[in-house]
């Protein structure tokens, strides 16, 4: 005979094996919780379970965002990146990481931090380049006598010429003061000298 049911919301009717039953009503459609990530039915709802990097918006699992640390001297940047979004970096003309490389890559991992394309999570810094400086420390009574042995002092590196006179140092662009000593010779306390390309440099004492 002909009955009729009362269901609880979130509830629906359903049959299985011939008999009218009360199911819960499947709140997981096609698109709930986005593409990444399980949702879980509830009743009269559900809940999602994201997929690592990705977090719940409302009711959707989104890509984690990674704010951009500011970075200087390079070529372009932007504001932030979404997991797993990655960005080559560039270091602008004269600069380099300090080992003569000019790039690096960067990505927005799982925990929604910027680290290094495969780990690390201390980004290099872009700075002046270093270039090699070579001279000649050279007697001022006698300019065609290199001085041996003299100690040059500059960018913090100590520098002793060789048998010649000769000397190499590597500077950044820019310009550094610098201090002489040469044994047996009249000492230039001090000076400055400007790297603006490669160059050769040379330097005077008087005996």
């Amino acid at each position: 005979f002909p009955y009729t049911t009362l269901f609880r919301s979130g509830f629906e009717v359903e049959t299985i094996g011939g008999e009218l039953m009360c199911g819960n009503i499947n709140d997981c459609g096609a698109n709930a919780c986005g593409g990444h990530g399980v949702c879980h039915d509830l009743v009269n709802g559900f809940r999602c379970e994201c997929d690592t990097g990705y977090e719940l918006q409302g009711d959707t699992c989104a890509a984690k965002t990674c704010a951009m640390p500011a970075l200087q001297h390079v070529t372009s940047t932007v504001g932030s990146l979404q997991f797993p979004q990655t960005l080559f970096v560039e270091c602008v003309a004269n600069h380099d990481l300090g080992n003569g490389q000019t790039n690096f890559n960067v990505q927005c991992n799982a925990n929604g931090q910027i680290t290094l394309v495969g780990g690390g999570a201390s980004l290099p810094t872009c700075r002046a380049a270093n270039f090699a400086v070579t001279g000649r420390i050279v007697d001022a009574q006698a300019p065609t006598q290199g001085i041996p042995h003299a100690t040059l002092v500059i960018a913090g590196q100590t520098i002793t010429t060789d048998a010649s006179g000769h000397y190499s140092v590597s500077l950044a662009q820019g310009t550094h003061t610098y201090s002489l000593n040469s044994n047996g010779f009249i000492t230039i306390s001090s000076g400055s000298m400007t790297r603006s390309e490669e160059h050769t440099s040379e330097l005077q004492s008087r005996s």
